[in-house]
């Protein structure tokens, strides 16, 4: 017996020898095969989030678009090296813009190769537009093309592709003409919206290619399975015209709950953890890395509602929230937000902030409003309910103004929103984008029941046509007054990113909130 228990651990001993796989390796089935990824040559990320799909035109969800981030490049990348997160050349080799900032031309570099070994070119980024403009492709944030010359006219039928304004100069180049000057637009290439695509391969596999792990990509790294229980894996790409990464998989996990996932962090199973329980952010751990970032929570109002038409009330809520009260419910990771303008950017010393100040009149009109029984809506998603958990609470404590509260899955949310169904909502907004413009125009997605207000608009459009960085903040400020004499939307908070990082990742540069490129990390075991 005793023989038989000795010969046992021997046995497995030789199996895994022979094998060459280590107890920490991973294996997986592709094409009824296993492959086994060496624990030592892949990095584990924690993203938290259930992969839908690698078509880049339908993952919105921020965290999602960690694979897309990984296996996609587009014309540009961010240096988050670079303390002021500049961009850099990524398929593009040089940009330069003409027409003071309305003609943009970008030079892609030569031999560039898409995974599967076709060549890629500037009609594939043209492709990807017309692709999108169509509407009966039915994509969300179709908007954000319509910087675009003629993009939205065409997308309502009533332009012709000839007259949009992106052209393929020859194989290599690609010239985007503007509607006005806009001297941010080349860090707008991050944005899936402007990433390549195949339609070859899009036509012949129909509505099942974003599930394709042989799908033509032409980043670092290529899909190489997609597990049931949604674990997404890469492997290197070996097309990529780049410097390869110095590991070769890459394995991302969906764990939601934090405290497992931390134990599986402190266990090394984990080389990078986004989902970190609050206590060791508050802890500020030697494992955790923090950044604030251009994301914040905003309360939308319905101003199709008669109280809401009311500047005043809006005003009131506005001047009578107490940000303080949303960072000591939320966390050390949340920023008070006061302004259109991120605080964290540059300059924003100089934009004047809403004033949380109250007159005895302003509150007598809110508590007229209680008859009403008005909601608060809100993802079902922990900051946005406890951000409206906590407005309820302090609103009524402050101001005598009572609300109730709304807890609404995601589709369900979508759905309230498009049809007006809500009273005030708690909604996210996150900028990719290294660019307090694009921030400032969430105004236009957090105006519900009216027209975006035209004169803000006009005064940050204003400001991202001007190069100077002093004479476009005189334009962002006015920006700034004449939202605060309309606010359609209050801001609430900025939010912090933090995440984990073991001690044998080297080279991990924290980038924003909704870009994670893993390219230049180094491995040391």
């Amino acid at each position: 017996m005793i023989k038989k228990l000795v010969a046992f651990p021997l046995l497995l001993t030789v199996l895994v020898s022979c094998t060459g796989a280590k107890n920490e390796d991973f294996r997986i089935q592709i094409d009824g095969k296993e492959k086994i990824l060496p624990r030592e040559e892949t990095l584990v990320i924690n993203n938290g989030f259930f992969f839908p799909s690698f078509d880049w035109n339908r993952t919105s969800l921020l965290r999602s678009l960690l694979p897309i981030h990984n296996v996609m490049e587009g014309l540009i990348s961010y240096d988050f090296s670079d303390k002021k997160n500049a961009i850099r050349p990524a398929l593009a080799q040089s940009w330069k813009q003409l027409e003071n900032g309305k003609v943009w031309e970008f030079q892609l570099r030569k031999n560039l190769k898409w995974s599967d070994g076709k060549n890629v070119s500037a009609q594939h980024f043209l492709d990807h537009i017309l692709y999108q403009l169509e509407p009966e492709n039915g994509f969300r944030g179709v908007e954000i093309l319509f910087k675009i010359k003629n993009a939205e006219s065409f997308y309502k039928g009533e332009v012709k592709k000839e007259q949009l304004g992106i052209k393929v100069v020859d194989k290599n180049t690609l010239r985007y003409t503007l509607e006005k000057p806009f001297f941010q637009f080349p860090s707008y290439m991050v944005l899936t919206a402007f990433l390549p695509i195949r339609l070859d391969y899009i036509e012949k596999h129909q509505e099942d290619w974003g599930n394709r792990v042989d799908i033509p990509v032409t980043g670092p790294f290529k899909p190489l399975h997609i597990a049931n229980s949604g674990e997404v894996f890469l492997e290197r790409n070996e097309k990529f015209y780049g410097e390869s990464p110095q590991f070769k998989y890459m394995k991302i996990m969906p764990i939601e709950d934090q405290g497992t996932a931390a134990r599986l962090f402190s266990k090394n199973k984990i080389d990078i953890n986004f989902e970190i329980p609050p206590h060791l952010v508050k802890k500020k751990h030697a494992s955790i890395q923090s950044r604030p970032t251009l994301a914040v929570l905003v309360l939308a109002f319905n101003m199709q509602k008669p109280s809401f038409q009311n500047f005043g009330i809006r005003n009131t809520l506005a001047k009578g929230t107490r940000r303080s009260n949303l960072v000591s419910a939320l966390g050390s990771e949340f920023i008070a937000y006061r302004s259109l303008y991120p605080e964290i950017a540059p300059g924003s010393e100089q934009i004047p902030k809403i004033k949380e100040t109250l007159v005895p009149k302003d509150l007598e009109s809110l508590k007229r409003l209680n008859k009403e029984n008005l909601k608060i809506t809100t993802w079902k998603i922990p900051i946005c309910e406890t951000a409206a958990e906590t407005i309820q609470h302090q609103w009524e404590k402050d101001l005598g103004f009572r609300v109730e509260i709304d807890i609404t899955p995601h589709k369900i949310m979508l759905s309230k929103l498009k049809k007006l169904d809500f009273d005030m909502a708690v909604l996210p907004f996150t900028s990719i984008v290294e660019d307090p413009g694009f921030i400032m125009e969430y105004i236009e997605f957090a105006t519900y029941g009216a027209d975006p207000p035209e004169k803000v608009l006009d005064a940050i459009s204003s400001a991202n046509a001007t190069e100077n960085f002093d004479e476009r903040m005189k334009k962002f400020v006015v920006a700034e007054k004449q939202f605060q004499k309309e606010l359609p939307s209050i801001p609430l908070l900025m939010i912090k990113k933090s995440v984990q990082v073991q001690e044998s990742v080297k080279n991990y540069h924290m980038g924003n909130f909704g870009y994670f490129p893993m390219k230049d990390v180094r491995l040391e075991r």
